[in-house]
């Protein structure tokens, strides 16, 4: 399976960048899913199909970091934010002090 686009992953403001993340992210579940494929193979499709910083992001899972892996990475990273204050809260989230 080819991606058709390769895509900046972006917060999504602006409905067509939502398009082209969602187009993306259909096409790396389809590519996830094929099973005479390599998981070294879909993971290097992945990461060729990104750019910078979701490059840099999907780079940082590791090199040991399998296709899913990256995924779930790049889906925490860029998922869609609903409002505002669900954003503050994750933030708040991930750098509370313990």
């Amino acid at each position: 399976m080819l991606f058709r686009t390769s895509v900046k992953l972006v917060i999504h403001s602006d409905p067509v960048e939502k398009l082209i993340y969602l187009t993306w992210q259909a096409q790396a579940k389809e590519l996830m899913e094929e099973s005479e494929t390599s998981d070294k193979a879909k993971r290097r499709k992945v990461i060729e199909n990104v750019l910078p910083p979701a490059l840099k992001v999907a780079l940082g899972a590791g090199s040991k970091a399998t296709t899913g892996e990256c995924f779930e990475i790049l889906e925490t990273v860029y998922r869609s934010v609903i409002n505002a204050s669900e954003l503050t809260a994750q933030f708040s989230e991930l750098y509370q002090t313990h």
